[in-house]
């Protein structure tokens, strides 16, 4: 029922339904067309019209205008309004979905659903909307929350069709954002969500790839950076539950991977994914035999592999023996299986790895590779000649080791030595090395105080500081992998203690603290820890550390005595510490126990590398600082350290002072040749000379000119052109040149010496 009731105030008072609503007055609307409009848009409301047509609706809006439209629908007609609001928010938000190819970045407002009823500019819509904030605040309330549910509704719609589908949500969350998608999984679907979830998860393991959280993210949202995995925004139920299902898995796998290696070793597959425990984690070492050319030869190696896996004594050589079998089956198509291998094929294979071969990288191949080639090679033969070969191998026996004949010795002795950091390094990388993390601050420390090796730094424990009987010291107590095992041969104790100052042990003492949440969630005990990837609990990598310590030093532009930029290794900082306890005294033994070796032989390489360092010293820029002569590399070459320290002293005293210069030749070489010579000591290879005698060879040079130049003329007067071979010019002619190279090397510095 719909009744005039009259005017009041400058309003007309209707009654819709039993509800009475006071509606602005305008004299220019009559009220037979106002109750038309009325009476219309009740028609369209209960009959659903506007299903199927909206032109009406839209005039009705112009007529009414925003306020009346909206008072009239929410209090005479409210379930049949908020229906038709329903409909209309529902078809502009499927429309817009479909529209849009990037995310919402917010709910649609009710405007926009105003201008799509309208089928007006989006601005007008929104605008008209905007009027109601004026007089009906809590209209806009109402329909604010009914466009959130209704877009909720329709995501959740999509999210739940496409987890029972079985395809991915990262087009949703393209369209929606990952927020969104996280909760609306968690609201409409917890379960399904849940049950898809632990599908994707069980995938890795199904194919043997280690779960992380990173890995997750990329199954559900792709690979597209925006929809990364980020914990504080996502849905915390969501995030709870993900973060969850992944510690599980990972302890699962951490058990069952290992015990499944065994399905990896099969010789019909050319690439094993072998896993192994590295501290708390998972570490995967993959295998792959395709780099092998020869499938017989390929067969062989797969076979001594798999005997050294069942020895608990793996060592993935195949990269290394690779380069030896292609060769050897390049150069000789008849080499089949090892068996065919002959001395003659080893031999050959071994002149042209020294002689020939470049790596992909276009570098030669070092003696220490060589050796350890052939070492891997003669393994490989002994397996295939001895009882531990396999019965299920068809190929020949061989009945000889043509690689046991190559013995490479020393060849430590060809390994580049680690460099000293000189002291000018030092001060400037401890002036920047606040810049980098508190773990990477407290590893370089660790590292510069005790000399520890990178493993035993890396694996140190909740409880590696002791006290000791020192004031402002302190133990620090580690694991010293490299020779753990011969320590429990020799009845040591598996942890080695050395001493560190308290206020480093303090800073090691506070960091355990802050890393203790992720002891407790993963169960080990190791200080350096974090969950930097996503909430999976890592080791921190020592690669990063050495990257970032680096990149530091590129940064400030840090050089060694070279001038080069200085490249930061840990074991550099082992082998200063080693250079800094002999300089100060200490004995062999003493370096031993610091440095944690078994035996003092090993301690002795240090020394004798302390004292190949001091023989340096003395080397010619030290000769020619000192007394401005030049010597060349080849003339000190033949004095040891001692011999060189007296020549020191001689040059000192003047007691090797001769004609040009000093004379470097030793009494144990006999009487000088030159003594009684017509040229003295002007070509002697043991003739040191220097600046201050550049006066003297510039006026030998120019009377050896002139008198070169004589002796030419002298040939022209006397028609002679055959003046090559006579002796007199060419020992002129070698005097004038060997003078010349002499002044020349005095200008240069020595650089040509």
């Amino acid at each position: 029922m719909i009744n005039y009731l009259g005017s009041k105030t400058g309003a007309y008072l209707w009654e819709i339904d039993d509800v009475q609503l006071t509606l602005g007055f305008n004299k220019q609307v009559e009220r037979a067309q106002y109750h038309r409009c009325i009476r219309d848009f009740k028609k369209i409301l209960l009959a659903r019209e506007y299903q199927t047509n909206s032109a009406t609706l839209k005039r009705l809006f112009n007529y009414f205008g925003c306020i009346p439209f909206f008072r009239i629908g929410m209090e005479a007609f409210c379930d049949q309004f908020l229906y038709m609001c329903r409909h209309y928010a529902r078809e502009y938000i499927k429309e817009e979905y479909h529209k849009k190819s990037s995310a919402f970045k917010r709910i649609p407002s009710f405007g926009c659903v105003l201008a799509f009823i309208t089928r007006c500019d989006q601005k007008a819509g929104l605008d008209s909307f905007a009027m109601l904030s004026t007089y009906e605040k809590e209209y806009r309330i109402i329909m604010s929350q009914l466009m959130h549910d209704e877009f909720a509704a329709f995501c959740g719609e999509k999210i739940t069709a496409a987890l029972s589908a079985g395809l991915d949500l990262y087009e949703i969350a393209g369209k929606i954002g990952v927020v969104r998608v996280t909760g609306y999984c968690m609201d409409f679907a917890p379960e399904l969500t849940e049950y898809v979830l632990r599908g994707i998860i069980s995938r890795f393991t199904e194919r043997r790839l280690v779960i992380s959280l990173f890995g997750v993210q990329k199954a559900l949202w792709g690979k597209r950076k925006e929809h990364g995995y980020v914990k504080h925004i996502c849905d915390q139920r969501f995030t709870s539950l993900i973060e969850t299902m992944v510690q599980n898995e990972i302890i699962l796998q951490k058990d069952r991977f290992i015990k499944e290696n065994y399905l990896e070793i099969d010789v019909g597959k050319d690439i094993w994914k072998i896993y192994r425990m590295h501290g708390g984690n998972l570490s995967l070492c993959r295998v792959d035999f395709t780099v092998i050319e020869s499938p017989s030869l390929r067969l062989e190696v797969k076979h001594c592999i798999i005997h050294r896996i069942n020895q608990n004594s793996y060592i993935n050589f195949v990269s290394c023996v690779s380069h030896a079998l292609n060769i050897l089956s390049r150069r000789n198509p008849s080499i089949k299986y090892i068996s065919d291998i002959t001395k003659a094929d080893a031999r050959a294979l071994y002149m042209y790895m020294e002689t020939e071969y470049i790596t992909p990288h276009g570098n030669k191949l070092s003696v220490t590779t060589i050796g350890n080639i052939f070492s891997y090679c003669s393994y490989l033969c002994e397996y295939h000649m001895s009882d531990r070969r396999s019965s299920a191998i068809r190929s020949p026996r061989p009945y000889h080791n043509p690689f046991s004949n190559f013995k490479f010795v020393n060849l430590e002795d060809y390994k580049k030595n680690t460099d000293i950091i000189p002291e000018s390094v030092i001060e400037q990388i401890d002036r920047h090395i606040w810049e980098l993390n508190k773990a990477y601050q407290l590893f370089y420390r660790i590292f510069s105080n005790t000399g520890m090796r990178m493993k035993e730094v890396l694996f140190l424990r909740a409880e590696c500081i002791e006290s000791s009987r020192y004031n402002n010291l302190s133990e620090i107590k580690y694991t010293p992998y490299k020779v753990l095992s011969a320590r429990r041969k020799a009845g040591l104790e598996d942890n080695h203690r050395i001493l560190i100052q308290t206020q480093l042990a303090d800073e090691i003492l506070e960091y355990a603290q802050t890393t203790q949440e992720y002891r407790d969630k993963s169960g080990l005990q190791y200080i350096f820890m974090n969950a930097k990837y996503h909430g999976k609990i890592n080791m921190i990598s020592m690669g990063a550390f050495l990257k970032a310590i680096n990149k530091l030093i590129e940064k400030y532009g840090i050089r060694g005595d070279n001038g080069e930029l200085w490249h930061f290794t840990t074991r550099q900082s082992r082998k200063t510490i080693a250079v800094t306890l002999i300089e100060n005294g200490a004995s062999t033994a003493e370096l031993a126990y610091w440095l944690g070796h078994l035996t003092s032989s090993t301690s002795m390489r240090y020394y004798a590398e302390v004292r190949k360092m001091k023989l340096a010293q003395l080397n010619t820029a030290f000769f020619k600082k000192q007394f401005d002569l030049l010597l060349s590399k080849q003339q000190l070459a033949s004095f040891t350290q001692e011999e060189r320290k007296l020549l020191y002293i001689d040059f000192q005293l003047e007691q090797r002072r001769v004609e040009f210069g000093f004379c470097l030749r030793r009494p144990a070489d006999g009487d000088c040749v030159f003594r009684n010579s017509m040229y003295n000591c002007m070509n002697c290879q043991h003739l040191c000379t220097g600046i201050k005698y550049l006066v003297y060879w510039q006026q030998l040079l120019e009377e050896q000119t002139a008198y070169l130049n004589e002796l030419l003329r002298s040939y022209k007067i006397a028609d002679i052109t055959s003046y090559t071979e006579f002796k007199e010019y060419q020992r002129a002619k070698f005097m004038t040149e060997s003078n010349q190279n002499i002044v020349d090397a005095i200008k240069n510095g020595g650089k040509n010496i």
